[in-house]
C-alpha cells in the first residue's frame, strides 16, 4: 500500500511539473547587462508589421542586470533606453546580451552563435564604408565604391541561409540607382530595391520593410508631391511599388497596409481608390456588371455611403437564422468570399487568427459565400470556424447580399457597429484589425515616424 501511495504521489508531482512547463511555454525572458546604465529604465516593444506594442519594462539593478519577461510570439523587438534604441530578433525562450558603453554606439554583444551579432557586424561595416564613400575625393571614390560592392557580394553569397545577411543586404541603398535620373520611373524603383526580396516573408514582417519604404518615399520626395497634389506622379510611384514586389500576395498586402494610413490624412481621396484598385487588380476576383448596376456599386466604394443590413433574407446558413434582424451582435465583421479566389481563402485563414485575439470583445464574424452552387459552399464551410455565422447566397453577384453590400470584387471586408451602421471597409485583414483596435480604443503604437 505504501508503494502505491508513493507511486501515486510521484505521478501527481510529474503531472504538476508538466503543467507548469506547458503554462510557461510561451513566456520569453530577456536579460541585459550594462554597467553604464545602472539604475536606468529600459522598455521593450514587440514589432509586428510596423506596429509597436509595449510588452515589458525594467531597470538595471546594482549588479548591472535588467530582467524582462513577457508572453508574446513576435520575432522582432525594439529596446528603448535613454532615448536610444536597438532592434533585434529573438528565436528562443531566453535571450541575453551586453551593452558596452552608450547604446547609440551599437556596441552590443549577444552570445556566440547568435545571428544578431552578425547583423550588427555587417551594419557597422557598411556604416564605415558608406562614410568613406561620402567623404572621398574623385580618386578615392572608385576604390571605396569597389569596397562596398565587394562586401555586398560577400553577403549575397551567404544570404540564402542567414537572415542576418539577408537583412544587412536589404537595408543597403543601391548606389547605381542614382544614375537613373527619373526617380518617378519603374527602373528607378527596381534599382532602389535591388537587394530587397519581396518574396522573403521574414523580411516583410521585419522593421527593414518599413525602413526601406520610408527611405524610398524620402528619395522620391513623396511629401512634396502630396502637398502639390500631383496625383499623376503619386499614382506612378504606387504602381511602381506594386510592380516591383514580385506579385506576391503577402508583399502586396504589406504595401497596402503601409500606404493606406500614410495617405489617410492627405485629403487625396483618389489615391485611396487607386491603392484599393491596384491591390484588387492582383488579389481579388473582380466581377463585370452591366453599366448601371456597376456604376452604382462603384459609387459606394468611392463615397462610402451607409449600408442597410436590416431585414435581409438568409437562405442557406449553418445556424438557425432566416433574417439579419435575428442576429444580435456588438461588433460585426462581414467577409464576402468565393472559392474561386485564392486570396479569399487566405483572408479566411487570417480572420481565424484575428478572431482568437478579439473573441473576448464580442466580435461576431459573418461569412457570405457568393458561389452560385451551394453544394460547393456546404463542402467548404465545415472547414471554417464553427463559431462564425456562415451564409451562402446562391444568386451570386446578382443576389440580394451582393447588391446590398455593393460587391464588385471578392474578398470584401466590412465592419458594422451594434446598430448595424457601417464603421469601415477594409482590403486586408491587417487593416481590419487596426479598425477593430480603433473601435475598442486599444493602445497600439504605429511606428511611422523617422528615427
Amino acid at each position: 500500500m505504501n508503494y502505491i501511495n508513493q507511486f501515486f504521489k510521484f505521478q501527481v508531482f510529474t503531472i504538476l511539473i508538466l503543467l507548469s512547463i506547458n503554462c510557461n511555454a510561451k513566456v520569453k525572458r530577456l536579460r541585459v547587462y550594462s554597467n553604464y546604465y545602472k539604475g536606468k529604465k529600459l522598455e521593450l516593444y514587440s514589432i509586428v508589421n510596423s506596429k509597436l506594442t509595449k510588452i515589458a519594462e525594467s531597470r538595471f539593478k546594482s549588479d548591472a542586470y535588467a530582467n524582462l519577461e513577457w508572453d508574446n510570439e513576435s520575432k522582432f523587438f525594439k529596446l528603448v533606453l535613454d532615448n536610444k534604441y536597438l532592434i533585434f530578433k529573438i528565436d528562443s525562450q531566453f535571450t541575453e546580451f551586453e551593452i558596452k558603453g552608450e547604446l547609440k554606439n551599437k556596441s552590443v554583444n549577444f552570445p556566440i552563435g547568435n545571428e544578431n551579432n552578425q547583423l550588427l557586424y555587417y551594419l557597422s561595416q557598411f556604416d564605415e564604408l558608406n562614410k568613406n564613400l561620402e567623404n572621398s575625393n574623385d580618386k578615392e571614390y572608385k576604390r571605396n565604391l569597389s569596397a562596398i560592392n565587394k562586401l555586398k557580394k560577400e553577403i549575397y553569397n551567404k544570404h540564402s541561409h542567414s537572415w542576418a545577411c539577408r537583412f544587412a543586404l536589404a537595408m543597403q541603398k543601391n548606389i547605381n540607382a542614382k544614375k537613373t535620373t527619373n526617380k518617378n520611373s519603374f527602373a528607378y524603383a527596381k534599382q532602389y530595391f535591388k537587394y530587397f526580396s519581396f518574396s522573403d516573408s521574414l523580411l516583410l514582417e521585419s522593421p527593414v520593410f518599413d525602413l526601406r519604404i520610408k527611405q524610398y518615399f524620402k528619395e522620391v520626395k513623396l511629401d512634396s508631391l502630396i502637398q502639390t497634389k500631383n496625383i499623376s506622379q503619386i499614382g506612378n510611384l504606387i504602381t511602381n511599388l506594386y510592380g516591383i514586389s514580385e506579385h506576391y500576395w503577402k508583399s502586396h498586402s504589406q504595401i497596402t497596409n503601409y500606404l493606406i494610413p500614410y495617405f489617410e490624412n492627405s485629403g487625396l481621396i483618389n489615391i485611396n481608390n487607386l491603392i484599393r484598385d491596384a491591390y484588387s487588380l492582383f488579389h481579388t476576383c473582380e466581377y463585370k456588371l452591366n453599366s448601371e448596376e456597376g456604376n452604382s456599386r462603384i459609387n459606394f466604394w468611392q463615397n462610402k455611403n451607409n449600408i442597410d443590413l436590416k431585414d435581409l433574407a438568409i437562405k442557406y446558413c449553418n445556424k438557425n437564422y432566416t433574417n439579419t434582424n435575428e442576429i444580435e451582435h456588438n461588433l460585426l465583421c462581414i467577409i464576402v468570399w468565393t472559392q474561386m479566389c485564392d486570396h479569399s481563402l487566405h483572408i479566411l485563414k487570417e480572420l481565424d487568427k484575428l478572431y482568437s485575439n478579439y473573441n473576448d470583445f464580442n466580435l461576431t464574424i459573418l461569412t457570405v459565400c457568393i458561389d452560385t452552387a451551394e453544394s460547393y459552399w456546404e463542402n467548404y464551410y465545415e472547414n471554417l470556424n464553427n463559431q462564425w455565422i456562415h451564409i451562402c447566397d446562391p444568386y451570386g453577384i446578382y443576389g440580394e447580399w451582393a447588391k446590398r453590400l455593393n460587391i464588385i470584387y471578392a474578398p470584401s471586408l466590412f465592419l458594422f457597429d451594434n446598430d448595424a451602421n457601417l464603421i469601415s471597409t477594409a482590403i486586408t485583414s491587417e487593416q481590419l484589425e487596426k479598425q477593430i483596435q480603433t473601435y475598442y480604443n486599444l493602445n497600439i503604437i504605429s511606428d511611422n515616424k523617422e528615427d
